[in-house]
């Protein structure tokens, strides 16, 4: 949501520097950048991804036919990068000779506004397709690349499969990349492998959560 606010204050900036280089200013383009600061300001002051609604709401009904093209054009490139990505995706797992294989699933989605990505997965039959390995068990191709050193993500649901008999709770990212995988508890110890997860017959899981990417 930040990445929103400082996306509009960009904007309002260029539109101020206008405005003091203007002798005689047009009040209707001063009118026009307070009520983009009220936006901003709500924006800095929410972190609720369901207020973007009513932000854009806010940011459309504002009257621009009185601007100079230029700037409504300026203007409107800036909202424009408001716009959120609602699409699937495909969770794959990675197989030892290099191919991605999706995972069957309920739903796979993500939300991205800006460089902040929110996801929500439900994978089926995970242990069904895994390799009797000692290779990291992974969840692969996440549509945008995890921004930031650790990010952990907690497993909502399991199905019948007891987790915590093997010490995990959550998934973790790495920086850099689109996989998501698992550490025994406080995540000091190596990797949970992919013979691990089909010892426990792991079959469905539930994981949502939210980062930035670059």
């Amino acid at each position: 949501m930040i990445e929103i606010g400082s996306t509009l204050q960009i904007t309002i900036d260029a539109l101020k520097t206008r405005i003091n280089n203007d002798a005689t200013p047009n009040p209707e383009i001063k009118q026009l950048v307070d009520k983009l600061d009220n936006v901003v300001d709500m924006i800095y002051k929410y972190e609720n991804i369901d207020l973007l609604t009513d932000i854009r709401t806010q940011i459309e009904n504002l009257d621009f036919e009185n601007l100079p093209q230029t700037i409504r054009d300026e203007v409107n490139s800036k909202i424009n990068n408001l716009d959120n990505e609602l699409k699937d995706f495909f969770p794959c797992y990675l197989k030892s000779d290099g191919e991605l294989i999706p995972y069957e699933h309920e739903y796979a989605s993500y939300y991205r506004i800006g460089k902040l990505v929110f996801f929500q997965i439900y994978l089926k039959n995970i242990h069904s397709i895994l390799e009797d390995d000692n290779r990291p068990f992974g969840i692969d191709s996440f549509p945008f690349k995890f921004f930031g050193s650790f990010s952990s993500f907690p497993i909502s649901y399991s199905g019948s499969c007891d987790l915590s008999s093997i010490g995990v709770s959550s998934l973790i990212s790495l920086n850099g990349g689109t996989r998501l995988y698992c550490h025994s508890l406080s995540g000091i110890s190596s990797p949970i492998t992919n013979s691990q997860i089909k010892k426990i017959a792991l079959n469905r899981i539930i994981v949502s959560g939210s980062y930035y990417t670059d």
